[in-house]
């Protein structure tokens, strides 16, 4: 019924000539609540602007699909690259690209608008693992800024900080990521670029072993999300500051901030966080010897990761970690067992296989029950 009302408006307004003034006036109305929702993301309505922002999806999409269609490639730049809050805190990494490369192909005048929207895709393709396409990113966000663009530079280390990430590259990962840790207290705004670097920075202090300073790292970060109300980018913090307590051997902690982590994610719908959660919980139950629980969550997170990009995004301590924890499960279960445990994390309902992970462990964490 509702599509037939809008072919009869939209026929009306052929018929009146008023149709491209329609969609322009459109477009705007959705590049301005776009970048209302930009602005207020960081901050204590971020839950509200996710339900606002789900309830227009379709808008958006009919604004960017319109706006692809104009003759000037700008106005799908501004918007697709607005959207990045979206695209990342939303779990919408490979529609926000689909938008994205379409705008970066149609529109490279140097300005904000491409910084922007070359920002949010190289750091949604480094959430799927392509640590390539975020550095060539960051290159160019070095052509089309403007001297002196502080916001721009920071965009640029915390893609090469990912990229190191990505490939296992630590010392990479600490030196783009220094000035995001040195000016974590400066009188400025807070962005998603310097928050990246923070906990580029804190995971590979993980991996190096070195627990307690990437621990500190992370509560300066959770410091900077609760001056703004912010939950999004704080549950990442979670989820790393679960990885730092699973690799002290700190089972309980490791399980407590994974599922904080994981139930901010899964207010957000957001696939790369829960499938990094999930990940850490199924880890946390095999060090617990909780062989049929790590093999079910170990199945619930693939089934995740298909619908995101690159499974743990190709993060290699992160992709071990994981290949260890499966041939330890296997090895308490047996193949049989495993793989009927696996299937069933990975058949189950999302919704139900995150109802699951989230069950509280109780004092079986450490007794090897699944």
């Amino acid at each position: 019924m509702l599509d037939t009302l809008r072919e009869y408006g939209a026929g009306w307004l052929r018929h009146l000539g008023e149709e491209e003034r329609f969609k322009q006036r459109h477009r705007e109305h959705y590049l301005t609540l776009a970048t209302r929702g930009a602005a207020g993301w960081l901050g204590p309505g971020q839950i509200s602007w996710y339900d606002r922002m789900i309830g227009e999806h379709d808008n958006l999409r009919a604004a960017l699909e319109v706006a692809l269609n104009a003759k000037d490639g700008l106005p799908v730049l501004e918007l697709a690259g607005t959207l990045a809050f979206f695209w990342y805190g939303c779990g919408y990494a490979k529609e926000g690209r689909h938008y994205l490369r379409q705008a970066l192909d149609l529109d490279t005048r140097p300005g904000p608008a491409l910084v922007q929207a070359l920002w949010s895709d190289g750091h949604l393709a480094a959430t799927q693992g392509d640590a390539g396409v975020a550095e060539a990113r960051a290159a160019a966000i070095e052509l089309a800024a403007a001297p002196g663009d502080a916001y721009a530079l920071s965009c640029v280390r915390a893609l090469r900080a990912m990229a190191g990430v990505i490939r296992g590259n630590l010392i990479q990962a600490m030196a783009e990521s220094e000035p995001a840790y040195l000016s974590r207290w400066a009188d400025e705004p807070l962005t998603i670029a310097k928050l990246v670097g923070l906990y580029c920075r804190a995971h590979a202090l993980t991996v190096d072993g070195r627990i307690d300073e990437a621990v500190a790292v992370l509560e300066d970060a959770r410091t900077l999300c609760d001056r703004c109300g912010e939950q999004s980018m704080r549950s990442y913090g979670d989820f790393l500051r679960g990885q730092a307590e699973l690799g002290a051997g700190h089972l309980d902690l490791a399980v407590t901030y994974g599922q904080a982590a994981l139930r901010t994610k899964r207010r957000l719908h957001d696939s790369f966080g829960i499938g990094l959660t999930v990940d850490l919980l199924a880890l946390a139950a095999g060090a617990a010897g909780r062989a049929h629980r790590a093999a079910r969550l170990l199945g619930l997170a693939q089934r995740i990761w298909s619908t995101h990009g690159q499974a743990q995004a190709s993060v290699p301590a992160l992709v071990a970690a994981r290949k260890d924890c499966e041939a330890g499960a296997r090895d308490l279960l047996g193949d049989n067992a495993f793989e009927v445990a696996y299937r069933t994390g990975f058949d189950s309902d999302i919704d139900a296989g995150i109802a699951y992970a989230l069950e509280p462990e109780g004092e079986g964490l450490h007794n090897g029950l699944g």
